[in-house]
């Protein structure tokens, strides 16, 4: 009876190592983004310039080191690396949620 519970959970566990790896490398860089005409639900992570805030808007640049792209936000954004989820569409990338914000924010 062990064997028979065995593969199932030996597969079970392959199952969720190749989920958890996927979930974790699931980014895409700004210079990948850059190649694609429109994109929706995305994930992108660089580094935070050139930001400016007006109306509670915060319009900002997301760079890799090679390339940069435009970003738009309705919050606020501090300099440093973050992941942000959003929509890119007509060059500009429309920010839903920032995943990982400067480690500065937290007061560390």
């Amino acid at each position: 009876m062990g064997k028979k519970v065995l593969l199932p959970f030996a597969a079970f566990l392959a199952l969720v190592i190749v989920t958890l790896y996927h979930s974790s490398s699931s980014t895409i860089s700004p210079s990948d983004l850059i190649g694609m005409k429109e994109a929706y639900g995305v994930a992108v992570q660089g580094k935070v310039e050139e930001t400016f805030s007006e109306n509670g808007q915060t319009y900002f640049y997301i760079s890799d080191g090679r390339s940069k792209i435009r970003a738009v936000y309705a919050g606020q954004i501090n300099y440093g690396e973050i992941i942000a989820l959003g929509d890119w569409k007509e060059g500009i990338f429309y920010v839903r949620e920032v995943l990982k914000k400067c480690h500065t924010e937290y007061g560390g």
